[in-house]
């Protein structure tokens, strides 16, 4: 191939990934946006989260359960919309949580949700990123996306004001520079390394429990290691690329910490519920940031993550071990234990949102475990499988990572109630080791004249579960009837 045709033939490849991704960001839009408003009440977690935001925007010093970006996002999608800007703000902040009958009748829950949405969008395209990246194929990219797309407890969690979309989207992020630096030539990962890093620390400063991705860190580390470079040079590069992913992690963390304190600048609001419990917990050089006898400084910085880690700490001891909308990792697998979010009637029907997974799309995330692990049993016990020594580490350490989520999961089941929605990380996982455990033997499956009909599958039962199960997630009135008829397909939606 010719020079200008090589430059051609990149050409219209960028344009046809460009116009799948277009495609994938177009229809999960479509899911996430449509009829964004509704209902209008608070769902699950926003009764915490409006709130906080509320907080944010009166620049109220503030802790709360989980790490501040996602929190501070929501705020800012919720400043930008601008509609809530003459709501009062230091009443609806005032407690740690409101009810739904509190709120003022005129509050737009399109302001407080459109960012969650927008994040939503974004990580369905980087799903279809990560795919043409680590495939090389943009009609594969397209199939193993589709799950994520049409996933109908992704689509009710996006749709809310929740911190789940953002930690995907940082999380996808981590992966697709992982699926980059494979890439490469081990000795000019450097760059990625860091990368990955600082978009681990971000899904971390979202949630805590992201905390456990940086397990991939394997591949960027391993990769420089299997070099084909003299010994030292493997060994300084994989220690370069160690030190420079937690430099990135630490970075993230500092600036998402500092801008915490810089867009809250004041006190917590004595003599409410709110304020007396997060006073409780501001000491030492923080106390005199927001005070004013103090400049914004690295002590201060120090005193206040500390601060906000005592809090998370004395928050997660309070949490029970039980409620009757918790789950069990196991029960996750095959998307048992769905969770009613809220129902609205009109007399003759009822609007639901309900969490609820997708069937055919959670299995195809299971069996991606299952499948690499007999490719890699396969491969351990001698037989030819993954034919270079650099395409084994990346599912290797995606497994690794997943069984560390579940069993971290399960552990956490001792102390804490835990819930259907702290499956999504492993689940997004999974899809992407079914994507590479299908490139693996696409091969040797289209020989048995059948390598179109499994892909063709994904594609129809994901999208038949969606029909079926998409009235629960975007909160459509159904009559008592069609919520049998659409509740057939899971286990646990009960209908009023």
């Amino acid at each position: 191939m010719g020079r200008y045709a090589l430059t051609q033939w990149l050409s219209a490849r960028k344009m046809r990934v460009g116009i799948g991704w277009l495609i994938v960001s177009i229809l999960a839009a479509f899911n996430l946006f449509s009829h964004l408003g509704e209902p209008t009440g608070p769902l699950w977690d926003e009764n915490y989260y409006i709130t906080s935001t509320a907080r944010y925007e009166t620049g109220t010093a503030q802790f709360a359960s989980h790490p501040p970006l996602g929190l501070m996002l929501i705020a800012a999608g919720d400043a930008l919309y601008g509609t809530n800007a003459n709501q009062n703000l230091v009443r609806i902040g005032a407690d740690k949580k409101i009810s739904g009958e509190a709120m003022p009748a005129d509050f737009s829950y399109i302001g407080i949700r459109w960012m969650s949405a927008l994040f939503g969008t974004l990580a369905a395209g980087l799903v279809f990123l990560l795919l043409v990246s680590l495939l090389d194929s943009i009609t594969t990219a397209l199939v193993f996306s589709t799950p994520f797309i049409f996933d109908t407890a992704l689509i009710a969690q996006f749709r809310a004001a929740h911190l789940d979309a953002f930690q995907i989207f940082f999380v996808l992020a981590a992966l697709l520079v992982v699926s980059r630096a494979v890439k490469t030539d081990g000795h000019a990962t450097a760059r990625y390394a860091l990368a990955f890093g600082f978009a681990c620390g971000l899904a971390t400063m979202v949630r805590a429990n992201a905390i456990l991705l940086l397990a991939t860190a394997v591949v960027i580390i391993g990769h420089a290691w299997l070099a084909e470079r003299a010994r030292t040079r493997r060994i300084a590069d994989a220690i370069r690329n160690g030190l420079s992913i937690a430099a990135g992690f630490g970075l993230a963390v500092v600036a998402v910490a500092s801008l915490h304190l810089l867009v809250s600048p004041n006190p917590p609001r004595p003599g409410t519920p709110a304020g007396d419990r997060d006073s409780m917990f501001v000491s030492g050089p923080y106390l005199d940031y927001l005070e004013h006898r103090r400049v914004f400084s690295p002590p201060v910085l120090w005193s206040a993550m500390k601060d906000y880690n005592r809090f998370m700490a004395a928050d997660l001891q309070g949490i029970g071990t039980t409620d009757p909308n918790g789950s069990t990792p196991l029960q996750w697998i095959t998307g048992q234990s769905p969770i009613s979010y809220r129902w609205d009637s009109d007399g003759v029907r009822i609007s639901y949102v309900w969490l609820v997974a997708n069937p055919a799309g959670w299995f195809v995330s299971i069996a991606g475990v299952i499948a690499t692990m007999l490719l890699l049993a396969r491969k351990f016990s001698g037989q030819q499988v993954y034919h270079a020594p650099t395409n084994i580490i990346l599912p290797a350490a995606l497994l690794l990572t997943w069984m560390l989520f579940m069993i971290t999961y399960q552990w956490l089941t001792l102390y804490r109630v835990m819930y259907l929605y702290h499956y999504f990380l492993p689940l997004m996982i999974g899809w992407v080791l079914a994507a590479l455990a299908w490139q693996q033997r696409s091969e040797r499956i289209c020989k048995q004249h059948i390598g179109a009909t499994l892909p063709s599958l994904v594609v129809v039962t994901v999208l038949v579960s969606f029909i079926l199960l998409s009235p629960f997630a975007l909160h459509q009135p159904l009559t008592p009837s069609q919520c049998k008829f659409h509740s057939s397909l899971s286990v646990g939606i009960f209908c009023r």
